[in-house]
């Protein structure tokens, strides 16, 4: 068998690791392909998709099991080819390092990269990062709504101030509560460009 050069990788840790995802899943033949889902969200703890979490255009539908992730390639491909050695630093959604223990580096890699193999303290920040950037997409989403509604708002309430309805309300609510309304048309008016209640 030829030598195998020095292999690194990308995306070994959580999302990836026990996760397909894809750019153009249509290239991947179905067979080979995990149950897809559709503009999802992540996040960690959850096997399936979540309500707000890391956006992906496609993801599989559910993490773990057999072809699925990253990290799971690369251990099938150590179980066939055998006499290898993988490393994981636990940084930036995970970097792996895999190399024959034969090659004439093994030593020298294996005394590099030790200290960082599955760090402990790199595995905890790294779990803190990607909590806090779950946290913000999800935040963001909450955001976007919340200025959806409010736009929503200011519509319609822009809609029944040209209504002659609300002055009618108006007036009857002045009748009612002996000249001090519950509401003025000046007062939504004055909400709807910002100015600050009296």
């Amino acid at each position: 068998e030829n030598q195998l050069p020095l292999l690194m990788f990308h995306d070994v840790c959580w999302p990836h690791e026990r996760r397909d995802t894809y750019y153009a899943p249509d290239r991947v033949p179905e067979s080979e392909r995990q149950p897809l889902a559709e503009k999802c969200t992540i996040e960690p703890g959850n096997p399936g998709v979540s309500d707000g979490g890391l956006p992906f255009d496609w993801a599989a539908a559910r993490e773990g099991g057999p072809k699925n992730g990253v990290l799971t390639a690369i251990e099938d491909f150590m179980e066939r080819r055998g006499g290898l050695r993988l490393a994981v630093v636990p940084v930036f959604f995970g970097f792996g390092v895999l190399w024959e223990t034969a090659a004439p580096y093994s030593d020298a890699v294996a005394a590099s990269i030790a200290p960082y193999d599955r760090n402990p303290v790199m595995q905890r920040a790294e779990a803190n990062r990607v909590a806090l950037l779950v946290r913000t997409h999800k935040d963001a989403k909450t955001i976007r709504e919340q200025n959806q509604r409010i736009a929503d708002y200011e519509e319609l309430l822009g809609r029944m101030l040209q209504s002659s309805a609300l002055g009618l309300a108006e007036r009857i609510s002045r009748a009612r509560q002996r000249g001090n309304p519950i509401f003025t048309r000046q007062e939504i008016g004055d909400r709807l460009e910002g100015k600050p209640r009296q």
